[in-house]
């Protein structure tokens, strides 16, 4: 696969693209996100099929605006037959082409810790829902920033918290440092990754 283009698809919450300096911005420098504009594509006039939030999100995974895909507001989700009537999502695509497909970061699948198509997923969700114990979470506590008790449970190769405890930060360690460090994970391990089932 080393004639194809690695595919790497950002997908921010709330950025205007005039906080970016690729796109003109002159009060902030971004000089990696304009390196990936400069080598890369770089939309210009792209638009949302949807306002709201997990419509949006389901209409770029689908590739087919509420009404077909069904998913008009947040508090609806894919089906979960979607695959049997006729529904595929783009990391199904890429896989089926032979792309290896991660998800890094907050998707808003319901549930939260659906795959649709992706083979890898590190999941940060909205920590307005405090019983969802994530990849940033596990990562928090690793790094002894989570205080409270808490027990852990892990199904299907994803890591659960049950109970509540508070998220505390000290020293560095930000979101930022997530995002930094588990994406040059993946590509250092790539080779011997395995899809989880």
């Amino acid at each position: 696969m080393s004639d194809r283009p690695n595919i790497v698809f950002i997908l921010p919450d709330q950025l205007r693209p005039d906080f970016l300096s690729c796109y003109g911005a002159d009060f902030i420098d971004t000089p990696n996100i304009d390196w990936i504009a400069d080598n890369g594509t770089r939309y210009d006039g792209a638009y949302s099929a949807s306002p709201v939030c997990v419509p949006a999100r389901t209409a770029l995974l689908t590739g087919m605006n509420a009404i077909r895909n069904g998913v008009a507001d947040n508090l609806h989700a894919v089906r979960g037959d979607y695959n049997e009537v006729g529904i595929q999502t783009w990391p199904q695509l890429l896989a089926d082409a032979g792309y290896y497909t991660a998800a890094i970061g907050k998707m808003h699948f319901y549930p939260w810790d659906a795959r649709h198509g992706f083979q890898y997923r590190v999941i940060a969700e909205d920590k307005r829902w405090l019983q969802v114990r994530d990849d940033y979470y596990h990562y928090l506590k690793e790094k002894s920033l989570v205080f409270g008790n808490s027990t852990a449970t892990s199904t299907k190769g994803i890591s659960r918290i049950e109970g509540l405890s508070s998220i505390g930060s000290r020293g560095n360690t930000t979101w930022t440092g997530l995002w930094a460090e588990r994406p040059a994970d993946l590509s250092k391990t790539m080779a011997a990754m395995v899809p989880l089932p």
